[in-house]
């Protein structure tokens, strides 16, 4: 949901079970992590991008980057701005495919943080997510 270079993340509370009030019907924006924020913590495990496949970002070991490289002719590492566009778009009920466009084609990126920071804090709220804790940078 989150375009590059912004990386959110929903943190774990032990006090709010995120499961507990997760409704599997519909997408919930302020749940998971987004791509930036994938990359970042499986790279340092040895994990690359390979591809986005509707709204799941597809990693590959480090050591078999060969293989697709080969079979495919790929590069790595991926262009995690390119797999972004060239993906399909989710779109949460709450949030507007414009402001996604808005957020990854902005030019001032600490603005464009804090509008991003406010969303989250309006969507939480009206998912019942208001106080859990969250990781969100650029």
């Amino acid at each position: 949901q989150f375009p590059p270079p912004f990386r959110f993340e929903r943190k774990y509370d032990p006090k709010q079970a995120l499961r507990s009030s997760y409704d599997s019907a519909r997408w919930i924006a302020t749940a998971g992590c987004s791509l930036s924020q994938s990359i970042a913590l499986l790279e340092p495990l040895g994990y690359v991008l390979l591809f986005l496949h509707e709204s799941d970002a597809i990693f590959v070991a480090k050591e078999y980057t060969h293989v697709f490289e080969r079979s495919y002719r790929m590069q790595f590492p991926q262009d995690e701005f390119l797999c972004y566009r060239s993906s399909l778009l989710w779109v949460h009920d709450t949030i507007p495919g414009d402001y996604i466009r808005d957020w990854l084609f902005s030019a001032d990126l600490d603005e464009t943080l804090q509008r991003l920071e406010g969303n989250i804090s309006e969507l939480a709220q009206a998912d019942g997510f208001t106080g859990l804790p969250y990781l969100l940078t650029h």
